[in-house]
């Protein structure tokens, strides 16, 4: 069973399902400003609900005295990994990536009906 999933390629993150955000900013990383992906710029949610890039959240877990937990650098507060899963089993917010795919399939659509 294992070979399966391995063979249909990479695995999909466990998402987290909310009322996705109808500001500009929602689709960017707070700390770097990028956009989120589905690679290193995963939306991970932590305990508080602020969320961030998985890079960022790496970057900043490198430097912490606890490497089974992360304070949240808005609010401070902590938020400790899921047991033998680490940093990528935070929850992933497919909602915001769900925005993004359809933002980027609208500006893609309306390039194609512009060109003459």
């Amino acid at each position: 069973m294992e070979q399966e999933a391995s063979a249909s390629g990479p695995q999909q993150p466990a998402c987290k399902e909310e009322a996705p955000s109808a500001e500009p900013g929602a689709l960017d990383c707070v700390i770097c400003f990028t956009p989120y992906d589905r690679l290193f710029r995963l939306p991970k949610e932590l305990s508080c609900g602020h969320i961030f890039c998985l890079e960022c959240l790496a970057r900043i877990n490198v430097s912490s005295e606890d490497v089974n937990a992360l304070t949240c650098p808005i609010c401070r507060a902590p938020t400790a990994f899921p047991s033998r899963k680490g940093l990528p089993g935070l929850p992933t917010r497919c909602d915001l990536l769900e925005i993004l795919t359809a933002a980027i399939r609208g500006h893609v659509a309306s390039i194609w009906r512009n060109m003459p």
